[in-house]
């Protein structure tokens, strides 16, 4: 096995890696009594189906390969896994190379852990980094290492917000963000296997942890467990999973317009002034009948076409062009329709009653 997989300059012992680790597990263990948050696991980097990793933290890190453990200091430098040929994952750690089918880390201190994950630049695609906090588990594919992040639902929260909005973003727009990413890390099922979300669109748009004090972090703890609820008298209800579009055609939709099933909620359809007064449009050439006929119609085309090949249901084709208003689904919130409310004066309820209608605010 090549020996050339390091945890960089600086060179761990074993020792080191070994040592404390009877102190480690006593002192990663919670009081007793408290109760633990509510936690969502997130496949990231999936677009990139990275072949290595490298895992960097501030903090000491537990790792353990297949139960092994071992120590990662602060100072080792970055920690590098690659995809084997047979389904495992090779590891530098001490400056040897050590191989299993499961590696995990964690902080030592029991709390969620902050550290840096990162996808070297490869032939197919450029590199990428990016925070997190949390734990992570990384396991091989047949094709591809997969990364797990493990996150408390606020801190997912918080990352969404920051994600999907600007940062000049009015509060009341941040807020009713927070509460319908809230409600759909809650009550949506997804056929992921192996965790509950990946980080794209087709779930929800994670990126790195937003900070305490940002504009982001404030939405998300100003309306700490809040979730929109449907059901018989709404706060006896369950959350909803809440979908929300970039933007409209002046209108949101209904699942039955799109040609969905209708689940528990149904997303009635409600106008959108700003859409109606300032639609988002766009223009694409085809040379043959564009017919998708439902909205799994259009992601399948754009699956292979392209993720913008064709970005709303809502378009028109004459000749050999299609012209098309809005960007998304356009089921639940707007978000440049739920800006502009709360540019105007909306409180966060307001905009969520609006294009929700028939919900309530609860906690989960």
């Amino acid at each position: 096995m090549s020996s050339t997989i390091s945890t960089g300059p600086s060179r761990v012992t074993r020792r080191q890696f070994a040592g404390g680790v009877a102190a480690l597990l006593a002192c990663s263990n919670k009081l007793r009594g408290e109760v633990p948050p509510r936690v969502v696991h997130f496949g990231v980097f999936s677009l990139f189906e990275p072949y290595e990793l490298t895992l960097q933290s501030t903090d000491p890190l537990l790792l353990r390969l297949d139960g092994r453990p071992y120590i990662l200091p602060p100072d080792a430098g970055p920690l590098c896994t690659r995809r084997l040929a047979d389904c495992r994952i090779a590891v530098g750690l001490a400056g040897e190379v050590f191989s299993g089918s499961h590696l995990s880390a964690a902080a030592i201190s029991g709390d969620p852990g902050r550290f840096t994950l990162a996808v070297p630049p490869s032939a197919k695609h450029g590199g990428i980094r990016r925070d997190f906090r949390g734990t992570l588990e990384v396991r091989a594919s047949p094709r591809h290492l997969e990364p797990i992040v493990s996150m408390d639902v606020e801190t997912a929260v918080a990352s969404i917000v920051s994600a999907e909005t600007p940062p000049d973003a009015p509060p009341a727009f941040l807020m009713a963000q927070a509460v319908a990413s809230r409600s759909f890390l809650r009550a949506a099922r997804t056929a992921h296997t192996g965790f509950d979300f990946c980080d794209t669109t087709h779930c929800q748009y994670l990126r790195s942890p937003a900070a305490a004090g940002s504009p982001a972090g404030v939405a998300a703890a100003r309306t700490l467990g809040l979730c929109l609820n449907y059901g018989a008298l709404n706060f006896e209800g369950r959350p909803i999973a809440a979908m929300y579009c970039r933007s409209c055609s002046g209108r949101t939709r209904s699942l039955a317009e799109l040609g969905l099933p209708v689940g528990e909620y149904p997303y009635y359809v409600v106008d959108c002034e700003f859409c109606l007064r300032h639609p988002e449009t766009w223009e694409r050439d085809f040379h043959q009948t564009l017919t998708l006929g439902s909205e799994r119609g259009r992601l399948a085309y754009d699956r292979i076409h392209g993720w913008s090949a064709i970005p709303s249901n809502s378009f028109t084709q004459r000749q050999n062009q299609v012209e098309g208003r809005g960007i998304g689904h356009g089921l639940g919130l707007c978000q440049r329709g739920a800006e502009a409310m709360a540019h105007e004066g909306a409180n966060f309820n307001e905009i969520l009653a609006h294009y929700y209608p028939n919900t309530a605010i609860a906690p989960a």
